[in-house]
């Protein structure tokens, strides 16, 4: 039997990026099991209650204060001295030590994920869900923090070692190549699904009434699940809004549900200074 190690490291509020990762593991559902044994490993204890599956098996990575802290440093391409003389001193980590104890044959990160760093020995396939960092690198959440330059670092380091690379279509299958690697037979596109909980018959008018009588919306409204990133453009919806109203008298609301990636306190301000605060 073929052991397969699968990486679940998102977070549950991650937002899109924990959805997708059940996606994926539900695709995963459909390899028989006569052949393929699989294996969640995750180093967030809250996967291990949230997501229960009699297919999976499912162990919990615990990562000590100082490998936290070496995995942060080995990451940040300020500290490149550094990150080579620990890989110098500490060629085999943990988490490598673990997947080969327990006879993993291939490690599978079904997200961006920086533990790929960590694998020396095992094969693996990585996971790419964009590369909005050279197509928008403009935003905040690029350009602080040294988040381009650490993407950066990552892809370029694990995606030539990688076995294959799962990315969600054609156009960003040619980005990979011209940037990273040119290998196409290697990158394999697989696209984005919606939420399954999506495809249940549901009475959405029934919910549609429990969602205006919760935001006292007694108008039309936009619903948009997004976290609070700049290049989530929450802003043009904001616009609209004031268009239609001022323009063509029109009092459309919206609902906003995400996580605080630090652009809420901006959206509020704007939606208070133009009057949109008891619309959204």
């Amino acid at each position: 039997m073929y052991k397969i190690a699968v990486i679940f490291d998102q977070k549950l509020y991650s937002g899109g990026g924990y959805k997708q990762s059940i996606n994926m593991l539900n695709l995963l559902k459909n390899f028989p099991r006569s052949k393929y044994s699989f294996t969640l490993y995750t180093t967030i204890l809250r996967n291990k209650f949230k997501f229960k599956d009699n297919y999976f098996q499912f162990k919990y990575i615990k990562s000590s204060i100082i490998a936290r802290l070496i995995s942060k440093i080995k990451i940040n391409p300020r500290f490149v001295f550094i990150s080579n003389i620990l890989e110098l001193l500490f060629p085999i980590n943990l988490l490598e030590k673990e997947l080969e104890f327990d006879g993993i044959d291939l490690v599978f990160f079904i997200t961006p994920s920086n533990l790929a760093y960590d694998l020396y020995k095992l094969n693996y396939i990585f996971t790419i869900w964009d590369l909005c960092h050279l197509d928008n690198p403009e935003f905040p959440e690029i350009r602080f923090n040294n988040q381009f330059e650490i993407r950066e670092k990552l892809y370029k380091k694990v995606l030539k070692k990688s076995s294959f690379i799962i990315t969600d279509c054609k156009e960003n299958k040619k980005k990979i190549i011209k940037n990273y690697i040119k290998d196409r037979k290697n990158i394999i596109t697989i696209p984005f699904e919606p939420n399954y909980k999506l495809t249940k018959v549901k009475n959405f008018d029934f919910e549609n009434q429990i969602i205006k009588k919760k935001f006292n919306k007694k108008t039309k409204y936009l619903f948009y699940p997004a976290q609070y990133w700049a290049h989530k453009n929450h802003i043009y919806i904001l616009k609209a809004l004031q268009i239609l109203k001022l323009e063509d008298n029109l009092n459309v609301g919206a609902i906003f549900t995400g996580s605080e990636k630090g652009n809420l306190s901006f959206l509020k301000e704007y939606a208070l200074k133009n009057d949109l605060i008891n619309d959204v």
